[in-house]
């Protein structure tokens, strides 16, 4: 192998290595509707852990803002949470 191919195969395995690892910063889900959308169509994004999934951010896009009257991540919280009580009472009613 000459050190032009090794070089190539370095590059090449280092881009597709930094695609993986920045996949979920690069597309994040919603923690509305679930939909995996690009970045730019989020509204709020917070860090919740150090995780390197879409589990580490909390990312709400702008369709569910506009949809929900939502103005923080903190009404996103609220909203959430009202929404599992109500799935809890009405699942042992």
């Amino acid at each position: 192998m000459t050190a032009a191919i090794k070089i190539l195969i370095f590059i090449s395995a280092s881009a597709a290595l930094g695609a993986v690892i920045f996949k979920p910063l690069i597309f994040p889900r919603c923690g509305c509707c679930g939909r995996v959308k690009f970045r730019t169509y989020f509204r709020y994004h917070t860090p919740v852990s150090m995780r390197l999934t879409r589990k580490g951010d909390i990312s709400i896009c702008r369709d569910c803002c506009y949809k929900y009257n939502i103005r923080s991540i903190s009404d996103f919280k609220k909203r959430s949470e009202i929404k599992k009580r109500m799935e809890y009472k009405n699942m042992y009613l």
